[in-house]
């Protein structure tokens, strides 16, 4: 009971966090090695995109799930792309991303993301492409384990 109370009192707010607890209970309360399947990266919604320079040719975007879940991702900077407009691009793309699933992200992005992109950034044909392929990279699901290992 003691064991169980902990994940009440910790407040874990990240979906991947809990599955990675569950597993380690799971291990010391049945004193057997629990291997629990992470959650489905695929069904997780959008819920905001950072984009912050870090020199004229990288930046790095910040894509926050509605799980919680947080990852950081390299983008190299086209050239011919101005770093002062990337404000004005994640204001675009988080009124128009946010809770869209991440596996229809890229096909948004070229349908209606990118109509509006040409508006209101110059040369942005190939910052399009780089998006779309940053926010859809999805990894394969996780699997997590607990307790005595086998070698």
């Amino acid at each position: 009971m003691k064991i169980l109370k902990s994940v009440f009192v910790e407040r874990i707010y990240e979906l991947e966090k809990i599955v990675q607890k569950s597993a380690k209970i799971l291990s010391e309360l049945t004193n057997y090695t629990a291997i629990v399947l992470g959650p489905k990266v695929n069904e997780h919604k959008l819920k905001k995109i950072q984009i912050i320079p870090l020199s004229p040719e990288t930046a790095i975007a910040i894509i926050i799930t509605d799980t919680g879940h947080v990852e950081n991702r390299m983008i190299s900077l086209p050239p011919s792309f101005d770093i002062n407009e990337i404000e004005k691009m994640v204001n675009i793309l988080n009124s128009r991303l946010v809770d869209v699933p991440l596996v229809d992200l890229k096909d948004k992005i070229y349908k209606e993301v990118a109509v509006l992109l040409s508006r209101h950034i110059h040369n942005y044909g190939s910052m399009v492409s780089i998006l779309a392929e940053t926010l859809t990279d999805t990894k394969p699901e996780k699997y997590f384990s607990a307790g005595k290992r086998i070698c």
